[in-house]
């Protein structure tokens, strides 16, 4: 099934694994970050954007559900200059990877069916 947990009228609830994957990957938003407009050219990709209270991190959770590895580049609306970013990455037999600590948006790969967690600190 696609959804992530099964709830059934009498309460009862099955989770199943695709909830397990996300869970880590959402790690970096708390519960006081914004949810922030996220543009994408070129798909398919689903993203979701959130930024922390003080405006000086952004979190991106990307999922690539296409056969397909996709490079992309993250541009910052308003002029902000990225200070640092870092990348985690789950994909089939690998969950929640530190694919490393990088100070460029230029090209970031994103495998086939991964999902990829971007902490952004500007």
């Amino acid at each position: 099934p696609n959804q992530m947990i099964w709830v059934a009228p009498q309460g009862d609830y099955e989770v199943h694994p695709f909830f397990s994957a996300l869970k880590p990957c959402a790690k970096p938003v708390n519960e006081e970050s914004d949810r922030i407009e996220v543009s994408v050219e070129y798909g398919p990709l689903d993203v979701s954007g959130y930024k922390n209270p003080a405006g000086d991190e952004l979190t991106l959770v990307l999922i690539n559900p296409s056969d397909s590895r996709r490079e992309i580049a993250v541009n910052v609306a308003g002029g902000a200059s990225v200070q640092s970013l870092s990348a985690f990455q789950s994909q089939s037999g690998s969950f929640y990877e530190h694919i490393g600590a990088q100070t460029s948006v230029d090209a970031l790969a994103l495998p086939s069916s991964s999902i990829t967690t971007i902490s952004i600190e500007l």
